[in-house]
């Protein structure tokens, strides 16, 4: 096999040749460079698309402020997810959907029929005193709206065992 590859490379040698005018340092030649070596294109690499925290759980609710009478069935709630979404029933009432974009949630939370629905953004971060869990803060809030109807509500989240 070596053999082959030497004879092959012999061959190369004996038919390249060599003249005076390929000699770099011949009279009259040129230093200039008949080709530019350029750059080779490297693939750029797609960025991977983050991964949306695991927000579901047990949360006891601490409510900020709102303007307007809440009916909360009991001090804690269940934050469900599925993928980037989640979605939660806090009150008697009230049905809450956010989608997670990096360290914040796009919210909309449905008061009561008949009245708009509250929008606005939260926040999570990991909970100190619940490794793996997080804290999820979050103001709501539309236009002022008829009597009953909520235009403002704040709240945290603090994660809980269930019971």
């Amino acid at each position: 096999m070596r053999f082959r590859y030497a004879a092959v490379a012999g061959v190369l040698i004996l038919s390249t040749g060599c003249d005076n005018d390929s000699n770099p340092t011949a009279p009259g030649a040129s230093n200039t460079p008949t080709s530019v070596a350029t750059p080779t294109q490297t693939a750029t690499a797609t960025p991977t698309p983050l991964a949306c925290p695991n927000l579901s759980g047990w949360y006891e609710r601490r409510d900020q402020d709102y303007d307007c009478i809440l009916f909360p069935a009991r001090p804690e709630t269940f934050v469900g997810q599925e993928g980037c979404t989640i979605r939660s029933a806090p009150f008697l009432f009230d049905a809450v959907t956010g989608e997670i974009q990096g360290s914040s949630v796009q919210l909309s939370w449905h008061t009561f029929d008949g009245c708009e629905v509250l929008t606005g953004i939260g926040t999570w971060a990991p909970s100190q005193e619940m490794p793996g869990r997080f804290v999820i803060t979050a103001t709501v809030a539309a236009p002022p709206g008829a009597g009953r109807c909520c235009t403002r509500i704040s709240v945290t989240l603090i994660p809980r065992a269930p019971g």
